[in-house]
Order: structure tokens, then sequence, then C-alpha cells
């Protein structure tokens, strides 16, 4: 698996954004749908990591199909998902008592990389994003 590791500040599509951490009342866990609603963007993601490991396009069917709380799921983009690196966690790097028990490995992105046969991750052990073969098999968290 080949991978490029980048910055904590990155410069994608133009646009440069930092990681932010997680600020108190900026998420709001619905307990019943086991959903997260983030109130800095609007989004809402699933609190739970999914279960198993997925290739790039895998990722994309196992979101569509996901029924959770009324579906209308998706892969996050780089920007959305690097806006859930915690920089003051590690092993994960993202609010555990937000979202839960979360594997220190690397998330998909819907956010495409160098060449049609690779896409952005989001390593939530150290919190960085990396270049990634669509092949490779990687963890999945979906939002809406």
């Amino acid at each position: 698996m080949n991978r490029v590791v980048v910055a904590s500040a990155c410069v994608v599509l133009g646009a440069t954004h930092a990681f932010a951490a997680s600020t108190p009342g900026r998420f709001a866990v619905d307990a019943k749908t086991e959903t997260v609603l983030d109130h800095a963007t609007g989004r809402t993601w699933q609190r739970a990591q999914a279960v198993g490991t997925f290739s790039w396009s895998g990722a994309q069917d196992w979101c569509k199909q996901l029924a959770l709380a009324g579906g209308g799921w998706r892969v996050p983009t780089l920007v959305e998902l690097e806006g859930l690196v915690d920089r003051a966690a590690k092993d994960p790097a993202i609010d555990t008592a937000v979202f839960g028990p979360t594997t220190a490995e690397s998330f998909w992105t819907v956010t495409p990389a160098l060449t049609a046969a690779s896409a952005w991750s989001v390593h939530f052990g150290p919190g960085n994003s990396a270049v990634t073969a669509k092949s490779a098999l990687h963890r999945l968290r979906c939002v809406r």
C-alpha cells in the first residue's frame, strides 16, 4: 500500500484548511438514532464507525445502502473528515466521548487524489491525511 503523509494543515483544491479540536457544544449526540449532529457544519455523522474494512468503491456502496436514521448517507470529503480530527487526542485522534470507540486506523474519504486509482484517507491514530490506493482496505464513517 502506497501512502503519502502530509502535514496537519494542507491545501486541497486551492483552499487552505486546518484541523480543529472538538469544542464544547459543537456536537450533539442522538443516542436514539446513533447519530451525531455537528453544529459547526450542519452535517450529521454516523456515530459508530462501520463494522469491518472496505475498498474505496465498497465504502461508497456501503454508505449509500446505510438505512440508519432514514438513510441518505455518503462517504465524507477530505475536508469534512479532517474536521473530526481532535489534535488534543491521540490513538484515536477523535473525541471518543462523542463518537465512541474509534479504531486508530485510516478512514476513507470520497476525495480523489493524484491518479484515478487513489483517494485521500484520514488516519485517526495520529490524525494525519494520506493518499492511498483505492484497492486498500480502510475503515469508514458515513455522513449526510
